[in-house]
């Protein structure tokens, strides 16, 4: 009986990580503004409803 290595081959990780296009740079951009701003009114949103929680039960 012959010994196999069961272990898989690793990927090869030297290469460097190619540069993002400029369209691909701008969309990460825009998605982030977006999240930002949505983070934003969420947090807006739960504050204001944690304010009338209180004074209603004043």
């Amino acid at each position: 009986m012959a010994l196999t290595n069961s272990h898989k081959a690793k990927r090869d990780t030297s290469d460097l990580p190619r540069l993002l296009t400029q369209s691909e740079s701008e969309s990460l951009q825009r998605d982030a503004r977006e999240s930002s701003a949505w983070m934003h009114a969420e947090l807006k949103r739960r504050r204001e409803a944690r304010r009338q929680g209180k004074a209603a039960a004043l």
